[in-house]
């Protein structure tokens, strides 16, 4: 049901790369006389264990078709969470990655099997604190996220639908640092799971509550990439820099880029709406963003080549459907202001997209349609970007192309996976690295 754990080996290599790649990162206090550009933001990797609540109030059909009622067992869950502490130490923006559903299985007393997932996507929110975190302090906080999430049960080995669940989640905590270690703790609330209406078979719904409530409880190591740039700067070191890339042609540079992206359908394809409305109309998964490109510096705008393969698959009461996206874009975007290594951007592109949808319905034949278009789309998000000599940077970028859609033998159209959601990307400048 859930593709989010493909997702993880990229975001423990963009790790592992940070960790490794930059000299002393000690995460640094912050300073009271100024807000100085190189104490705006430290980096972190987490991990933490996630106490999901059970009950709620589940309904099946039973192989007699007697609605019978479950509930969900409470679940322990590992989660890996990156981010960075902004805005000197009163904001928190993190991502978090929870690989395990919660999973409930029973075996009846007449034999039959239920088995119910709930799983959770990737968290993506933000965190403020009233007082900025410091080393040995107790920090409350208050937080915001968007939480994708999905719902299905199987009975009797017949897999049911996917109920979409993205919702908004709040949270309350408290945060400890000692050393470069936070230990954090706190509780989350995720509105608006009651009541849900889900179907038991292509035709009945049945009214279902899911829980809302979780706790969690973990660490991170903190980190910071821009510690030695003070020195630096004092010492003359980024002004050296500059200028030998600059004797080396390296200020412009070519770029190489992999990150992690989230992708679903910004409505519902009316296809499924009219013939299927027991599939979820927002299927969706994490795929990887690779891109090749060419920066340049003195106008401070990127030219780059996006390949995004994107495969979006649905079972559901004895239907499969598969669709297939494979998407190469020339983007090309501009950045508009730096605020203290904050540095948005805008632009656009147009892509060369391959599309293939399958279909089969119980037993009977496979239905493909297939095509491709040439199709424009919009690109915004912004880079962290400490000095203008930096040899890689973290990028966050959304897309949404329009009308990535085929038409079926119904009349109707079938809309693919049309909004991305890039959490964080590594991008090389090779022509810096090779420089240096």
């Amino acid at each position: 049901m859930s593709r989010f754990p493909s997702a993880i080996p990229m975001i423990i290599a963009i790790c592992v790369v940070m960790l490794t790649s930059v000299g002393s990162i000690s995460a640094q206090l912050y300073v009271d006389s100024a807000n100085a550009r190189f104490r705006f933001a430290q980096t972190y990797c987490g991990l933490d264990m996630q106490i999901q609540s059970g009950g709620g109030n589940l309904r099946y059909a039973n192989t007699d078709g007697i609605l019978t009622n479950d509930y969900l067992d409470p679940r322990f869950t590992p989660r890996l969470t990156i981010g960075a502490l902004h805005f000197w130490g009163h904001a928190d923006f993190y991502i978090t990655f929870a690989p395990f559903g919660n999973s409930t299985q029973r075996t009846t007393e007449r034999g039959d099997k239920f088995n119910a997932v709930y799983a959770l996507g990737v968290e993506t929110g933000a965190r403020l604190y009233p007082w900025r975190v410091e080393r040995e302090a107790v920090r409350p906080f208050v937080g915001i996220a968007w939480q994708p999430g999905a719902y299905r049960q199987i009975v009797n080995d017949e897999a049911g639908m996917t109920l979409n669940l993205d919702r908004a989640a709040f949270s309350l905590g408290a945060t400890y640092q000692t050393g470069n270690v936070i230990v954090e703790g706190g509780a989350r609330f995720i509105p608006a799971l009651d009541n849900l209406e889900y179907f038991i078979t292509r035709a009945d719904k049945s009214s279902i509550s899911l829980p809302s409530i979780a706790f969690w409880l973990g660490a991170k190591y903190v980190f910071d990439t821009t510690q030695p740039i003070e020195k630096n700067i004092q010492r003359g070191g980024l002004e050296r820099l500059e200028k030998k890339y600059r004797q080396h042609g390296a200020m412009n540079s070519f770029t190489v880029a992999i990150g992690p992206s989230y992708i679903s359908s910004a409505s519902p394809s009316p296809h499924n709406e009219a013939l299927y409305p027991f599939l979820n109309p927002r299927n969706g998964g994490t795929i990887a963003d690779v891109g090749i490109g060419y920066y340049f510096n003195d106008i401070d705008a990127h030219l780059n080549l996006a390949g995004r393969a994107m495969n979006s698959s649905q079972r559901a009461l004895r239907l499969h459907q598969q669709l297939s996206r494979t998407s190469i874009g020339l983007e090309g975007y501009k950045y508009f202001f730096d605020y203290h290594g904050f540095v948005p951007f805008l632009g656009a592109g147009i892509s060369f997209e391959a599309l293939l949808a399958e279909q089969r319905d119980r037993n009977e034949e496979l239905v493909r349609r297939s095509g491709t278009k040439w199709l424009p789309y919009f690109i915004a998000g912004w880079d962290i970007r400490p000095t203008n000599v930096e040899w890689f940077v973290l990028r966050t970028n959304v897309r949404y192309t329009p009308n990535v859609t085929l038409t079926m033998s119904s009349g109707n159209d079938i809309r693919f996976p049309d909004l991305e959601i890039n959490f964080i990307q590594l991008v090389i400048n090779l022509n810096r690295l090779f420089a240096l």
